[in-house]
């Protein structure tokens, strides 16, 4: 029971109450404060996180794009070759061809000469060398 009396006897002392209550506010504010820096070092780490996030995703955004355009010039240059092969080939064809295409050109040409003779012939009268 003295401890009782002792503790009692201490909150009628002049001076005691401002005392204690300066002594709780200054553990409300120390406690206060802790939280304070433990929430905003979490906020900070958030807003780190998500800036980098936001970095990592226009990165990836630009490489998109960039691979992108990389296909579309590539498919393009990769179209031009085509057509330059094709046009190659068919040159290439085309000079494979071009004397067969003269040599029946030629044909074609005395197959009509042939015909006009014929023709000719079968208007004119017939003069038998032997006989002049």
């Amino acid at each position: 029971g003295s401890n009782l009396w002792f503790g009692l006897r201490y909150m009628f002392w002049p001076g005691f109450r401002q005392r204690y209550e300066k002594a709780l506010q200054t553990a409300l504010a120390r406690r206060q404060a802790r939280v304070q820096a433990r929430l905003s070092a979490k906020v900070q780490a958030e807003e780190a996180l998500m800036a980098e996030q936001r970095k990592k995703l226009a990165h990836a955004l630009e490489r998109g794009v960039q691979l992108i355009s990389d296909t579309e010039k590539r498919g393009h240059e990769m179209a031009l070759q085509e057509r330059k092969a094709a046009a190659e080939r068919a040159q290439k064809r085309f000079e494979e061809l071009q004397p067969l295409l003269l040599r029946e050109r030629r044909l074609e040409m005395l197959a009509q000469a042939e015909q006009v003779l014929k023709e000719r012939m079968g208007k004119q009268p017939r003069v038998d060398p032997a006989s002049k």
